[in-house]
């Protein structure tokens, strides 16, 4: 997957407020910085949603690996690199932990027989023939997904969506020099891909509306809003293009994220403010001068549990 930044749907007000969503593929570890900027949305790939085998084969064939070794010394800031020698030892000490970890995975989903994909089995095998000195007892009941994938969460890249109208922070401090590699990276790609990207102008009542497609757009609004946000949730298991929207069950998607309270899809939607609300509101939750999607359901604060089935 390695490092990217698309620019999914860009749109301004006539007044020049601009309201960007962006995916972006970041190394897992940096999930955290990203989670630090509270006025940027945010949706993510999910280790709970992603099958094991899925998993294994992105952290066999695309490690994430840091950028560059620095020497160690005292504060946040790392020194100069390490020289070759050092390096290259390095890569090797990183590869096998995470040669180990997918072997763990992979026992504790079971075993080679339920990935139920020839191909990755036969590399498995090999990995398995590569460390003979390790040897995992697969568990007879597969653990969930949400355990097995979670110790390859340090190797893998990951998808996120991020839309905002305030961005200077974000930038300012994640493409900084002084800030780690691999955000460094991410950030400077956003920059990239923003600055090649021309805003839509919208006005109140036109709608912001990411994975929307062209086509689309005659539907009624409240239809679009729900096609949107159930395509922003899908990031967390599917990668947009590989297979045709489906309105239908978009729509159903949409309904049930709602009824159960998961509220962060509905949030990369929104329209332009008019003057009243310019003038004496501003903000709509951590967005200015956007009325956010998600601040117009009702309820969208206040989810009770005890509506989930038992």
């Amino acid at each position: 997957m390695a490092f990217s930044a698309e620019v999914i749907a860009d749109s301004i007000t006539p007044e020049g407020h601009r309201l960007t969503t962006i995916e972006v593929s970041i190394q897992r570890d940096e999930l955290a910085q990203l989670n630090k900027h509270r006025v940027i949305s945010n949706s993510a790939e999910s280790l709970r949603a992603m099958p094991v085998s899925v998993v294994v084969r992105k952290a066999l064939d695309d490690p994430a690996m840091p950028l560059r070794w620095n020497a160690n010394q005292q504060g946040m800031q790392a020194g100069g690199a390490l020289h070759d020698e050092d390096a290259e030892r390095a890569d090797k000490i990183i590869r096998t932990v995470r040669d180990v970890s997918i072997l763990g995975a992979v026992a504790l989903n079971g075993g080679v027989e339920r990935l139920r994909d020839p191909a990755l089995q036969e590399d498995i095998e090999a990995l398995q023939r590569q460390y003979p000195h390790i040897q995992f007892e697969p568990l007879t009941q597969a653990a969930h997904k949400e355990n097995a994938n979670r110790i390859l969460a340090p190797h893998l890249y990951t998808r996120v969506l991020l839309t905002a109208t305030e961005w200077v922070n974000f930038f300012a401090l994640r493409a900084n020099e002084q800030a780690q590699p691999e955000i460094q990276r991410a950030a400077r790609l956003m920059i990239e891909a923003m600055a090649a990207s021309t805003p839509t102008v919208l006005r109140p009542g036109q709608w912001h509306l990411p994975y929307v497609l062209p086509e689309e757009r005659s539907l009624p609004a409240e239809t679009q809003l729900k096609l949107s946000a159930a395509r922003c949730a899908r990031i967390s298991y599917s990668t947009h293009g590989t297979t045709k929207p489906n309105i239908e069950k978009d729509i159903a998607l949409a309904d049930r994220l709602r009824r159960d309270g998961h509220m962060t899809p509905f949030e990369h939607q929104a329209t332009p403010m008019g003057l009243f609300q310019r003038i004496f509101k501003r903000w709509s939750a951590n967005f200015q001068y956007w009325n956010q999607y998600r601040q117009n359901i009702p309820g969208q604060a206040v989810f009770d549990p005890n509506r989930i089935a038992a």
